[in-house]
């Protein structure tokens, strides 16, 4: 992975970062067993942002995007 820019977590200082999944499976129990009823998406303007390293949620407007 290529890190573009110098943007790092604000707490720990690590520049890589992970997201939520943005789907879901919705799951039944039927005869013994877990069976995958319907997938769900997340909406992406709620799509939230973690730092990898020590898992703090990241605010976009704290990372400075240098010009």
């Amino acid at each position: 992975m290529k890190r573009i820019g110098k943007n790092k977590c604000p707490k720990c200082g690590f520049g890589f970062f992970d997201n939520e999944p943005n789907q879901y499976q919705i799951l039944e129990f039927i005869d013994g067993k877990f069976e995958e009823v319907k997938t769900e998406g997340i909406n992406k303007r709620d799509l939230r942002i973690f730092c990898r390293d020590c898992g703090s949620e990241i605010d976009e407007k704290e990372l400075k995007i240098p010009t």
